[in-house]
C-alpha cells in the first residue's frame, strides 16, 4: 500500500485532506493523508456500481471517478494500483459525505417541496391534460414558468426546485392528479407529441437521478406517499415498490415510460 500512497500523494494536492484507513496487511503504514476533490451529484453517481456491471465498464467508471475526485487526468488515474481500491473508495465517499451531507443523509421526505412548488405542479399537470393541443399551447407561458419553479438542481451545495420523485409523489397521491396523468399517457394523433415530449424530458431527469442513486433507495417512502390516502395493504405497497425497483433497474430504453405507466395502471384502478 505504501507505493500506492506515494503515487497518490505525488499526483494529488488539491481540495481538503482526508485519511485513508490503515491497511492491516501493511504494518509500516499507520495512516496516510491524500487530497480529495468534492464530486458533483452527477459524478457521485459513478459510485452507484451494479453487481451485474461488466468489468470494463466498472474500470472506466473508476478511472473517471478517481480523476474527478482526486483532481488528476484520467491517464494519471489509470496508474493507480487496484489492490487497495476499496480503501480509497471509502475515503472518497467519506469525503463527499462531509462536503455534501444531504446526498447520503437525506430521506425522501427531506427533499423540499413547498406550497409554491405544489401550485406549480398543479399548473403543469392540469395544463398538459387539457385534451386540446391549442388549449395546451395557449398555456405555454404559464407551463414554462411553473417548470422553472420546480426545476431540480444543485448550486454551491444547496438544492433548488423539486426532486422528481417528490414531484410524482405529489401527483400520484391524489385521484384527480392521477387521472390527469392517465389522460396525458392516453394521448394519440396530434396530441401524441405532447406525451412524447413530456416523457423524453422526464426520462432524461430520471436517468440522471438514477445514476446518482437517488431513485431506488427512496421508492419505499415514495410509495407510502402515493398511497397515503388509500386503503392499501402492506403487501400491495411492497409489491408496487418491488415492481418499480425492477423497472428502474432494467436496461430498457423506455423504462421510465413503463415506470410511470405502471403507476398509472396501479393507482387509477383503486376503488
Amino acid at each position: 500500500m505504501s507505493n500506492q500512497i506515494e503515487e497518490i500523494q505525488k499526483l494529488y494536492a488539491k481540495g481538503k485532506s482526508y485519511k485513508i484507513p490503515k491497511d492491516p496487511k501493511d504494518s509500516d503504514v499507520k495512516q496516510a493523508t491524500i487530497e480529495i476533490m468534492p464530486l458533483s451529484i452527477e459524478e457521485i453517481g459513478l459510485l452507484n456500481m451494479k453487481e451485474e456491471m461488466e468489468l470494463p465498464e466498472m474500470a472506466k467508471n473508476m478511472k473517471i471517478l478517481f480523476s474527478k475526485s482526486l483532481g488528476c487526468t484520467e491517464e494519471e488515474a489509470s496508474k493507480i494500483a487496484v489492490e487497495n481500491l476499496e480503501e480509497i473508495m471509502v475515503s472518497i465517499m467519506d469525503a463527499n459525505k462531509l462536503l455534501y451531507p444531504y446526498k447520503s443523509n437525506m430521506t425522501y421526505f427531506d427533499f423540499p417541496r413547498t406550497e409554491k412548488h405544489e401550485k406549480a405542479i398543479d399548473t403543469i399537470i392540469s395544463g398538459i391534460a387539457l385534451k386540446s393541443y391549442l388549449r395546451i399551447a395557449a398555456r405555454a407561458a404559464s407551463l414554462y414558468k411553473a417548470g422553472d419553479v420546480i426545476h431540480y438542481h444543485e448550486k454551491e451545495g444547496k438544492i433548488y426546485g423539486v426532486h422528481t420523485l417528490r414531484f410524482f409523489g405529489y401527483i400520484f397521491s391524489k385521484k384527480e392528479r392521477r387521472q390527469n396523468m392517465k389522460t396525458l399517457f392516453g394521448y394519440t394523433g396530434a396530441l401524441s407529441i405532447v406525451k412524447k415530449t413530456y416523457i423524453k424530458r422526464v426520462s432524461e431527469v430520471l436517468d440522471g437521478l438514477y445514476h446518482d442513486n437517488q431513485i431506488v433507495p427512496y421508492l419505499g417512502d415514495f410509495v407510502d406517499e402515493v398511497y397515503k390516502d388509500d386503503k392499501v395493504s402492506g403487501k400491495d405497497k411492497k409489491a408496487l415498490v418491488n415492481d418499480l425497483k425492477e423497472i428502474a433497474n432494467s436496461k430498457e430504453k423506455n423504462k421510465w415510460e413503463n415506470f410511470l405507466q405502471h403507476l398509472i395502471d396501479t393507482t387509477t384502478n383503486i376503488a
